[in-house]
């Protein structure tokens, strides 16, 4: 292999990465509020004072 291949192959892999991550990324934020809330159910749910997990989710 030569070295202008991997390079031309390096720069797809980031590009692809890149998008990827710009295209997870809402997702990935949708899912950490999903778990904060479900986080807080619990806690309420387990009579776990709510303001300390609050604490341990931010």
């Amino acid at each position: 292999m030569s070295i202008a291949f991997l390079s031309t192959r390096g720069k797809l892999t980031m590009v692809v990465a890149g998008y990827l991550l710009i295209r997870l990324e809402p997702t990935i934020r949708d899912l950490q509020k999903s778990i904060n809330l479900l986080s807080l159910i619990i806690a309420k749910q387990s009579n776990i004072d709510i303001n300390e997990v609050s604490d341990l989710i931010k």
